[in-house]
């Protein structure tokens, strides 16, 4: 991990970047190409005194491993707790990484309703 002025951290290949805005609220800005063109997508880590609190996903599984890793070497706590805000694939690409490690997932009645029917994603929040 790079980190500049302690304020930003990023992954070894700049896929992941957690940007500090207040003293436990953090950013995470995940990175993936599309047509050719990098696209960021961005979420919220929360450092709480019971855990760490992750707004979103990632893109993707690899880049939500990526940013799981960052997490628990950077503020030595468990996620405790991840929320997906909705359906987009920016925001739950990488839940079945959250899953994988049993991090509590919740979201919106109305998401869990969509993924309950869709046929590109069959995933069960809990």
């Amino acid at each position: 991990m790079k980190q500049n002025q302690k304020t930003v951290i990023t992954s070894e290949d700049g896929s992941v970047v957690l940007t500090q805005l207040k003293k436990d609220v953090w950013v995470h800005t995940t990175y993936t190409e599309i047509q050719g063109n990098k696209i960021g997508a961005n979420g919220l880590v929360l450092n709480t005194s019971k855990g760490i609190v992750l707004v979103d996903a990632a893109w993707d599984d690899i880049l939500a491993k990526q940013l799981l890793n960052i997490i628990n070497k950077e503020f030595k706590k468990p996620v405790k707790l991840a929320i997906i805000t909705h359906h987009k694939y920016d925001r739950i690409g990488g839940i079945q990484a959250l899953l994988d490690q049993k991090i509590k997932t919740v979201s919106t009645l109305k998401l869990q309703d969509w993924q309950k029917s869709s046929t590109i994603l069959c995933l069960i929040l809990h």
